[in-house]
This record gives structure tokens, C-alpha cells and sequence, in this order.
């Protein structure tokens, strides 16, 4: 108990005075002895709620359950920092933080002072000592990243390039690098920053917001989600892909540059969606788990086999770090869910990004609060803490930890050697380091560096790639080092070299024969990553050359991404397919491309309907065909066949028919078909084959044919009708029909 002691009270000002100190003191006791109610449980669920109060970090860290043989320790707290959004590294060694605490809004009157600071450990502990403000005055900044000199810091609409001058690490110059991202809600603005091993910085947007972004090249629109990719050197930018939706707050790029998005509250490989179709593209989820941001691959010489290459993310409603193992799986993969690194049961933590330091440290920021809700919570809710913030930092008790390496002001050719790094971290900060010298040296000296190797050195294929991206981040194209590549032993390299194609294709001397041999590879991501960049290259023979992989084992994502390229350089090859004067290597090629064009196709569905008997595989084909490349003109044609007095000739046929025209009723490419045609199907809901009757009916409902209710109710109420039939036709008549005929029906 706490007693205040005061003197003898001289008038009734005074008793008036304590009244108001009593109650100040009363209401100040109330917001700091904060309680649970009112917070969702699920955010709550496993934590011990009497540490809600208790904001010692030695409290928060004696909560901490971690993986067996790793320890964590407190590298930064307020007040260096507090309310820790997104981290990045400097060459230096020294970690970037985005700091909110205006989050989730600011107050009337109020003025907002968001901040970027850099935690330096400068005596190699793990415990950071110094901190410095590099930025202030922002407002909600949502990821930061490094390049050409400076941060680039998103802060929706806008993302800002801040620079320090004078070399006291404050920025001098901050300056509107672009502008017209959405703002609809600020918990799906963009976020997720990461630099990729091509130089490029990627930053994600969610789904809901409207974009349409001014840059120096001209305006880029997006709607409802996708992933942005800025070029620091030509100020470029372009999207990555806009097929994600979501929540997406993290993405990391595996050793060959392959891409992972964590999209809340899934985990998603994207690579297979990065074609130039412009087209919204599902994909399957690796894997599907609880709320998480933030992404971080753990990789290095101190982690051990338990973490290595894992897929790290924080689950900031569980509170804990996910793990997941990465399986390769033909083109793609598949992801296994693992116990977490760490997790604790002390309410406040939320983890909210992780990843891997210079000495090979898994580093994780804290934005400690109980509560994690904008929309669920008031925004003046006292419990929002605006003062707490930690840095964890998460180590194997008896490995070493990773040598940081010196990078700044090194000569180019021992940054470049640093490229041999087993450390990730090491290699991304040398690449970033090249990214800042004199473009033409560093070109002319990697490419020394290529030709001093030793081709029998284990990860001689990587080093490869490791230079070819070094080559990517100073802008410049070598195609010496690209070919080495291209023949690389590793299908994960001659990957790498696939994609990176789509960027430098326009200066290279070969770009169509080097895709061709691509798309034919053996292994199936190098075939994925070929016909995805042959869609960027806008000629007839770009896509002659990713029908190479037609030479291939079939692979889901291979035939995904050629549909993407069909569709991105379709105005290209189709009218030459057409005309016939596209050339293919091989005579399957042409007939791909023919179906696709649906060349001949009214032909084959003519002869097929006239069949008897036909083959099944004939069947399958021209089914495939129509979906592939069906018009109105088709889905006409088989319904008056289907009402002729001939009809088709086999049952299986017209069932099958039916079924693959009920697909092109969502077509893009299918103009909406003649009513009067539609209601020719209404005379074969009494079609004496049950199976094209059940099918018509779903066409019924499918397009719309509202003049078939009558119909579909007496087939509903009919005796003759099967429990199948009057199940479809049921649903059929309630897609169809007023609220009126319902109750109609119901009476």
C-alpha cells in the first residue's frame, strides 16, 4: 500500500484541489492496473493474464518457451524504441526499425511523430548500446528498406527516400519517390518490404485498396491486392503480381531467388504467378495456420539443422515464431508446419517481423501489446500501449556465432569475394554494397571474378548466380555470366537464369533461343521460370519457344504459367497461327497452338457430335478445347445440335458437352450468348437420359435463362422426377426466381 502524507488543508480551495488530485490519481491508478476485459479471448488464448501489467522484459523473457538448444536474449527496449512495425540490416551490421506509435490512429490535435531508428550493438555483445533517430515526423510508416544511399520508408500514400548527407545518421533529405497507393485501411497498405537478390525492392498491398500510383514512367493502377517491385536505379515500378489479396505482410526469397509470401494467415509460393497476363491468378496455399506477419528465412553457418532454411513468421495473435520446411515438389512446393521457435505465454508479446542478423542471430520485433485489433477495439483504448517495444534475439547455445563480415569502403573485389559467403545475410549485404558503387567496375570486375573460379567448387552453380544478380543490382547485363548459367548442373541455378531473362532479354543476342532450351528443361522450375519470362518478350516467337515444355512431363504449375504466357502474347502469335505462317519446331507444338486458337475446332465438334461411339480420349480433347478456347459461337452450336431432331448422337457425348459449357458461362472470353438460344435447353429438362437432363437444367440456372422457372417447377413436382434431378432443379429454381415465386413455391 502506498500512503501520501499532506498538510493540514487551510481553506476549502484546498479540499477542492485534493478532490481533483485524489480523482486524477484514482483514474490514473485505473488505466494502469489495466485488466482483460473487453479483449477478444482468441487474442488472449494460453497467456498468463496476470502478466498483463507486468512490462519488465526479464518477465516477458522468463515466459519464453523455445525450441531445445536455443536461448534468447533482450538486444533492444524502450526507451531506445518502442512499438517496433518492420526491420532491416545496413552493411554495417546495424539494425533499421519503423516505430509507430500513433498506430492505429492519430488523436485531434495531436501531431505525428512515427519514427525510424537504428539500433547499433557496438561492442559485439547482442545487446544493442546505441540508438539513433535516422527519421521523425512520420505518420503509420508500415516497412522500410535500403538503396541508392538511403531508406526508402512506405507510409501510405506515399513512399518517401530519405537520405543522410552529412554523415551523423539523421536524414537530410527526404524526398516523394512515388505517390497514390490506397488508403482504404491502413492494416493492408503496403507492407512486407524486402530487397530481392536482383536489387529490386518488393512491397505488398492487401486486398480492398484502390491504387494508382504516379511515378516517373507513368501511372500504375491495382486494385485488391498484389506485390510491387521498384527499381532504385531507373525508378521503374512495376507489379510483381496482383493475384494475392489478403493480408500479405511478408515475403522472403529462398537461396535461388525463389519467392514465399506470408499472407495472414496463410503461407503462399508465388513464383508461379508472376506471368505478364494481368490477370487475377489462384493458387494453392502451401499452408494455412493463425494470424501471422513478417517473413525470414533462417539460414547460415549458426543455426543448426532444426532451423536451417526454415520459413520463419510471427504469429502475432499466438505469439510465437512459426516454423515451416519447405519441400520441393516438382515445379513448386509444399510446406510442413513445425513447432515454433519460440513462443511465451506473457499476454503483450506480439511478435510482428523476424529475421536473420550478422552474426546468424534469428532477430525478432516485439510491438508489445495486449492489444492487436484496430477494428475490433477502441482506438483510444488506454491498454493500446504506446511506450513498450522490445528486440529478441534468438541463439544456439553451443553454436559459434557467425563472423560479421567488413563491408563499407572495401575494394570491389573483396566485397565481391564476400559473394562465397554461406551466410545469406552476407551476400545480401555485399550485393547491396555493390548496388552503391561505380556500375561499369563492378560489372567489369565480376566478371573477372566468374572466370577466376574453380568449377569443381561445391557451390560453384550458386556462385554463379550470386554474380549474375550482382551484375542485376548495379543495372547492368552480362551475358558471358548468364550463359555460364544457363549450363549450370543445378536445375535451381538454370531456374534463376530463366527468370532473370524476362528483365534483360533486350539486351541479350539470343533471348528466344535461350528460352527454348529453358522450357525444355528437365527440371520442372526451370521450365516454369523459361515460359513465364517468354511472356515478356512481346513476339510470336516467344511463345513458340515456352512450348518447349510441351516436350516435358506434364506439371501443374508448368501448364500454369504457359496459360498465363498464351494469354500475355496471344495479340502476337494468334493472328500468325491464323494465317499460318508461325513457325514451330516440333508438329505437337502447332497443334497446341491451333486448339488453343481453336483452328479446325468447330469442324471436330461437328464430327464428334455425329458420332455414334466416339473415343473417350476424342471426347476429352475437344472438352478441354472448348474451355480452352470456346465462344458463344460453340456453346450455340451444340445447343440447337442437342435440339435438332438428329440431336448428338451419343448420350456421354451431350452430357459431357453440356458440363464443359456450364465452365464457360464465367468466361471472360465468352460474350453473353443469344437468350432464344439459352431456352432451347428448357425442352430438354424432360430429356429422356437423365444425366443431359440434370446438366441442361445446371445450364439453366448457369446463364441465367429466368424463362425456364415453369418448367424447372414441374420438374421439381414431378413424381417421375429422381431425388438428382429434383435436387437440381430446385437449386436451378431458386437461383432463378423472385422472392415471390418462393413463396409461391412454399405455399
Amino acid at each position: 500500500m502506498i500512503t501520501y502524507s499532506f498538510p493540514r488543508l487551510q481553506s476549502s480551495k484546498h479540499t477542492i484541489l485534493l478532490t481533483v488530485f485524489l480523482s486524477l490519481l484514482c483514474l490514473n491508478s485505473l488505466i494502469n492496473a489495466q485488466d482483460a476485459k473487453g479483449i477478444k479471448t482468441g487474442n488472449l488464448k494460453g497467456s498468463n493474464l496476470d502478466l498483463l501489467n507486468n512490462h519488465d522484459p526479464q518477465a516477458e523473457l522468463d515466459n519464453f518457451v523455445l525450441l531445445d538448444g536455443y536461448e534468447a536474449n533482450l538486444f533492444a527496449s524502450d526507451p531506445m524504441l518502442a512499438n517496433p512495425v518492420h526491420m532491416t540490416w545496413d552493411a554495417q551490421g546495424r539494425l533499421w526499425v519503423a516505430c509507430s506509435w500513433t498506430y492505429p490512429q492519430i488523436k485531434p490535435g495531436e501531431v505525428a511523430n512515427d519514427k525510424i531508428i537504428i539500433l547499433e550493438d557496438t561492442d559485439n555483445d547482442g545487446k544493442a548500446d546505441k540508438s539513433t533517430v535516422f527519421a521523425e515526423g512520420l505518420y503509420l510508416p508500415t516497412g522500410i528498406e535500403l538503396g541508392n544511399g538511403g531508406c526508402y520508408v512506405g507510409q501510405s500514400p506515399d513512399v518517401f527516400f530519405l537520405k543522410d548527407l552529412d554523415g551523423d545518421d539523421v536524414a537530410d533529405v527526404k524526398e516523394l519517390a512515388l505517390t497514390g497507393f490506397g488508403i482504404e485501411d491502413s492494416h493492408h497498405s503496403i507492407s512486407g518490404w524486402t530487397r530481392g537478390p536482383d536489387g529490386l525492392i518488393y512491397f505488398q498491398e492487401g486486398i480492398f485498396l484502390t491504387s494508382q500510383i504516379e511515378t516517373q514512367h507513368g501511372m500504375v493502377h491495382n486494385f485488391n491486392g498484389g506485390i510491387y517491385q521498384y527499381n532504385v536505379h531507373t525508378k521503374e515500378l512495376n507489379l510483381f503480381t496482383k493475384s494475392i489479396g489478403g493480408n500479405p505482410w511478408g515475403h522472403v526469397f529462398n537461396k535461388w531467388g525463389q519467392s514465399f509470401v506470408s499472407n495472414n494467415p496463410r503461407i503462399m509460393y508465388i513464383s508461379p504467378i508472376t506471368g505478364n497476363s494481368k490477370e487475377n491468378i489462384a493458387i494453392k496455399d502451401l499452408a494455412k495456420t493463425s494470424k501471422q506477419c513478417g517473413a525470414g528465412l533462417a539460414t547460415g553457418v549458426h543455426v543448426d539443422e532444426q532451423l536451417k532454411d526454415k520459413l520463419l513468421t510471427a504469429r502475432f495473435k499466438d505469439r510465437a515464431i512459426a516454423r515451416y520446411e519447405l519441400i520441393e515438389d516438382g515445379a513448386g512446393f509444399n510446406a510442413n508446419v513445425m513447432t515454433p521457435l519460440i513462443s511465451s505465454k506473457h499476454p503483450n508479446f506480439r511478435p510482428v517481423d523476424v529475421n536473420t542478423g550478422p552474426d546468424g542471430a534469428i532477430y525478432v520485433a516485439d510491438w508489445y501489446n495486449s492489444i492487436i485489433n484496430h477494428a475490433q477495439h477502441d482506438f483510444r483504448d488506454p491498454r493500446r500501449d504506446h511506450k513498450h517495444g522490445r528486440i529478441w534475439r534468438i541463439t544456439h547455445k553451443e553454436k559459434p556465432l557467425a563472423e560479421k563480415p567488413s563491408l563499407v569502403g572495401q575494394p570491389v573485389e573483396a566485397i565481391i569475394e564476400q559473394l562465397k559467403s554461406p551466410n545469406a545475410w552476407t551476400r545480401n549485404q555485399a550485393r547491396l554494397e555493390l548496388s552503391q558503387l561505380n556500375k561499369d567496375e563492378v560489372l567489369q570486375k565480376v566478371e573477372a571474378w566468374v572466370n577466376t573460379l574453380d568449377v569443381n567448387l561445391p557451390d560453384y552453380d550458386h556462385h554463379l548466380v550470386e554474380a549474375m544478380w550482382a551484375c542485376q543490382n548495379v543495372d547492368r547485363v552480362s551475358e558471358s555470366i548468364l550463359q555460364k548459367v544457363i549450363n549450370a548442373k543445378d536445375g535451381n541455378a538454370r531456374s534463376a537464369a530463366a527468370r532473370i531473362i524476362r528483365y534483360w532479354h533486350k539486351e541479350l543476342s539470343a533471348p528466344i533461343e535461350y528460352l527454348a532450351t529453358l522450357s525444355g528443361d528437365v527440371f520442372p522450375r526451370t521450365r516454369m521460370e523459361a515460359v513465364l519470362s517468354a511472356g515478356y518478350i512481346p513476339t510470336a516467337e516467344a511463345y513458340v519457344s515456352a512450348l518447349h515444355c510441351l516436350d516435358q512431363p506434364e506439371d501443374e504449375l508448368v501448364i500454369l504459367a504457359l496459360d498465363q504466357t498464351d494469354k500475355a502474347l496471344r495479340k502476337y502469335w494468334l493472328p500468325e497461327v491464323e494465317q499460318g505462317t508461325l513457325k514451330f519446331a516440333k508438329s505437337e507444338h502447332g497443334k497446341f497452338a491451333k486448339r488453343k486458337a481453336g483452328i479446325g475446332f468447330n469442324e471436330r465438334l461437328t464430327e464428334l457430335m455425329s458420332q455414334t461411339n466416339p473415343d473417350q480420349d476424342e471426347i476429352d480433347e475437344v472438352c478441354l478445347q472448348l474451355k480452352e478456347a470456346g465462344t458463344a459461337k460453340e456453346v450455340t452450336q451444340i445447343i440447337n445440335t442437342l435440339s435438332s431432331p438428329e440431336g448428338i448422337k451419343s448420350k456421354n457425348t451431350a452430357a459431357t458437352l453440356l458440363n464443359s459449357i456450364l465452365y464457360l458461362a464465367n468466361s471472360k472470353t465468352v460474350k453473353q450468348v443469344n437468350k432464344a438460344e439459352l431456352n432451347k435447353l428448357v425442352d430438354l429438362i424432360n430429356y429422356q437420359d437423365e444425366v443431359v437432363s440434370i446438366a441442361a437444367i445446371r445450364n439453366l440456372a448457369k446463364w441465367q435463362s429466368t424463362q425456364s422457372t415453369s418448367e424447372l417447377l414441374n420438374a421439381l413436382q414431378s413424381d417421375s422426377s429422381s431425388s438428382d434431378k429434383k435436387i437440381a432443379a430446385a437449386i436451378a429454381y431458386a437461383r432463378l426466381s423472385s422472392a415471390t415465386d418462393i413463396k409461391d413455391l412454399e405455399e
